[in-house]
């Protein structure tokens, strides 16, 4: 079965019932743990590669998204052939060209920008706060993982832990990310249903790692995300 087969196949349930079925499954579960990226934030832009374009626009450089995708292309070739899951933001600048790496800077600030609570998932994230569950969040991304908490807080969304791939060296698709998770919180596996958007990271990652997990549509209405 093709990877689009598979997209199809678990998202067309969730699609249809939107959150009231999330919560119907986590009823009376100990812990939640979210994905951030398209999860518990989403971006102003269609695609996250739309992050580079915009910071081309607004320095005047029609070469820099490609530039950006190509370093982190390399970044991340360069991590595998040492054995490492996860590259960090550092890594992926240090593969632009000399003179485009001070706009690391420059593209953090767009994140920040761009970035603002998920609200398609907001009443999941407001049950789980009421009934006291505990709340994790759990990304794979190569950006600081003060920076992810930072724009977390900034949306007032609270969770308990936060684990960055980028801090780690582990991601979630290989289950590694979740294993440390359990270790670091002294969770067991059965008490934490996993919640994200990505079929390979979040669904089977978290099922790899012995945990439950929930495909949530990646794409929602952006009008749905303003305040």
């Amino acid at each position: 079965m093709s990877l689009d087969c598979l997209k199809q196949l678990f998202r067309r349930p969730l699609e249809i019932s939107l959150p009231a079925a999330i919560l119907q499954r986590i009823t009376d579960v100990p812990c939640i743990s979210f994905d951030v990226f398209d999860t518990l934030l989403k971006r102003a832009v269609p695609r996250p590669h739309d992050v580079f374009r915009r910071v081309g626009a607004e320095i005047g450089d029609a070469t820099f998204a490609e530039q950006r995708i190509a370093a982190e292309r390399m970044a991340r070739k360069a991590a595998a052939k040492n054995g490492t899951e996860e590259i960090t933001f550092a890594d992926i600048y240090a593969c632009m060209p000399e003179e485009k790496r001070e706009l690391a800077q420059v593209e953090i600030e767009m994140e920040r920008t761009l970035s603002r609570p998920n609200a398609w998932l907001a009443p999941v994230l407001r049950v789980c706060e009421t009934r006291h569950a505990r709340i994790l969040a759990v990304s794979d991304m190569y950006l600081p993982q003060e920076f992810v908490a930072e724009l977390l807080a900034r949306a007032d969304i609270r969770v308990e832990r936060l684990f960055v791939s980028s801090t780690y060296g582990r991601q979630k698709g290989t289950g590694n990310l979740f294993r440390i998770v359990l270790r670091e919180t002294g969770i067991v596996p059965g008490d934490i249903v996993h919640i994200g958007d990505s079929l390979r990271a979040d669904y089977f990652g978290a099922r790899r790692a012995g945990l439950r997990s929930i495909l949530i549509p990646r794409d929602v209405p952006q009008d749905a995300l303003l305040p």
